[in-house]
């Protein structure tokens, strides 16, 4: 999380956008839960959009229906919960990974290095899909 947190903030710098706060749930929707409101209490009208890394991104879409708000949401994962935002609106985009393809590359890595002693590369690319209203229809 914290890689594509930084990468997020480099993003936002390089394209002029404001950067209000960056927020580390620790994957919990407890804190997240417990946090949410404080956030939007210290920038309020501040906030234009909200990107997750975290799939546990539940209380956030919650919050944002129960109080009105409809800032830009990209979350993380196609979960259900997540599926279910998106069509509502509340989450503008999603990122889906390929699972599947990250167990390949883990079990080729580590047969690789098993077998014959090879390490794999320090960065290993795997299949993302960005998933909107127009296309979730494809990860039900």
């Amino acid at each position: 999380h914290k890689s594509a947190a930084e990468a997020f903030a480099s993003a936002c710098k390089k394209r002029g956008l404001c950067l209000v706060e960056s927020f580390d749930m620790h994957d919990s929707e407890e804190l997240l839960a417990s946090t949410i409101g404080q956030i939007f209490d210290r920038h309020g009208e501040k906030i234009d959009g909200i990107s997750t890394t975290s799939g546990i991104s539940a209380p956030l879409c919650e919050y944002l229906e129960k109080n009105g708000l409809s800032p830009f949401v990209v979350a993380f994962d196609t979960h259900s919960a997540i599926r279910e935002y998106l069509k509502k609106g509340i989450v503008t985009a999603t990122i889906s990974q390929d699972v599947t393809g990250q167990m390949k590359n883990a079990f080729r890595a580590l047969t690789l290095y098993i077998v014959k002693g090879e390490t794999m590369p320090k960065i290993i690319f795997s299949d993302i899909r960005l998933v909107l209203q127009s296309n979730s229809y494809l990860f039900d």
